[in-house]
């Protein structure tokens, strides 16, 4: 009495990017003997998560965004103290900055001025330095729901003050 095994057959799985997805590293991979799509995330930065979520909206997202390519542009690099009235290049071995950084840096002063104490520092854990609204709750001693809610507050003002709400 022998038993025949079914020889399984192994296929690779197929990746369909679409726009957004490819935008943001996600892939959908399909597999071919089942019928469940899976996702894997390969780079997501806290503000597309909740995005997803859709924990913020639309003009929430650009703003944590516009936010996020200041600090770029800026060349700060996720320093725990930063004097912005300084014309000194924290980051590289270049002691001068360039006119775009100079710019970007007063924007992120304007930024953090419309703000406010708490919500800017909210705000730039999130968008910038890239810290999840756990973390950020952790980090603060408060409620995520009261975190969560700030952000939304500042995201809202910068957005009103870009002139996208």
């Amino acid at each position: 009495m022998s038993k025949k095994k079914k020889q399984k057959t192994t296929q690779e799985p197929i990746i369909t990017p679409n726009k957004w997805q490819s935008q943001h590293h996600e892939y959908e991979i399909s597999n071919a003997r089942s019928k469940r799509r899976l996702y894997r995330v390969t780079n997501q930065t806290p503000l597309d998560y909740l995005y997803k979520r859709k924990s913020i909206d639309d003009s929430q997202y650009q703003a944590g965004n516009e936010i996020h390519k200041f600090f770029q542009i800026a060349n700060i690099q996720k320093l725990k103290a930063v004097d912005y009235s300084r014309n000194k290049n924290y980051g590289t071995t270049k002691d001068d900055l360039t006119s775009s950084q100079i710019h970007a840096r007063k924007k992120l002063k304007e930024v953090i001025q419309k703000l406010g104490r708490v919500g800017s520092k909210i705000a730039l854990d999130v968008c910038c330095y890239e810290n999840t609204v756990k973390d950020v709750s952790i980090k603060i001693s408060k409620n995520e729901k009261y975190v969560m809610e700030r952000l939304r507050e500042a995201l809202d003002d910068y957005a009103i003050f870009m002139g996208i709400k």
